[in-house]
């Protein structure tokens, strides 16, 4: 065959855009819009052949540009809580939850009206219908199928404490990290046909001794139905 027909290649661009808005003095507001767009000299085009009742693929030569974007902000603060203790060892725990609340939407760029998904019929006898992108088998694909409309929520941890200690000098109160990080995550998708909540993540981290960390995770599906139960 030709060579040529046999390379992939294309052109990728990328716009991200972004700013950081400082609300009450306390929360921090970042939206941000990304765009990309693909461009090829190449497309593919299915239809039926209603003989052999198979599926015909075929190549065609034209210039197309494929397009995604989504738009998605997040809102955050920092909470300080302080715990105060009267024994010897322990005067202080501190607390700090750094709480982020975002939501991201994406059109469905799979609809009929943006052209780069199509449908054909791909089975005469049981009257089946076979969806494809005109970007399939390309270098950089094209726009994904499926609306984006959730809203996320992560709750970041961390702990520290202030113990006495003794030194050559007297006792001092040195500062102790006890929590490095404990993160909650998880988002809810309200554009999705079912099983709009998504597994609800945890993820730590802390030191152990001096030259040691424990890391550890965690996943929770709200939708896990044990029947033995």
């Amino acid at each position: 065959g030709n060579v040529v027909d046999s390379l992939k290649f294309g052109f990728r661009h990328s716009i991200p855009i972004s700013t950081n808005i400082t609300l009450f003095k306390y929360f921090t507001l970042t939206p941000a819009l990304n765009m990309s767009a693909v461009m090829y000299t190449k497309t593919t085009q299915k239809d039926l052949d209603y003989e052999s009742n198979k599926l015909i693929t075929k190549t065609n030569r034209d210039f197309k540009t494929g397009y995604d974007a989504n738009f998605n902000t997040s809102l955050t603060t920092k909470v300080f809580m302080d715990y105060m203790f009267k024994s010897k060892r322990v005067k202080q725990v501190r607390h700090l939850l750094i709480p982020t609340i975002n939501y991201t939407y994406r059109p469905d760029f799979g609809e009929e009206q943006y052209g780069f998904w199509k449908e054909v019929l791909s089975d005469t006898v049981n009257k089946v219908k076979t969806r494809y992108s005109i970007f399939e088998n390309t270098l950089f694909n094209g726009p994904s199928v499926g609306e984006q409309n959730s809203l996320g929520i992560n709750l970041n941890n961390n702990l520290e404490a202030k113990i006495r200690k003794r030194t050559d000098t007297g006792f001092v109160y040195q500062k102790v990290v006890l929590l490095q990080n404990l993160s909650f995550a998880g988002n809810y998708n309200f554009a999705a046909d079912s099983m709009r909540m998504s597994n609800i993540t945890a993820t730590g981290r802390t030191k152990i001794w001096k030259f040691f960390d424990l890391v550890f995770s965690s996943t929770f599906d709200p939708y896990f139905y044990d029947a033995d139960l």
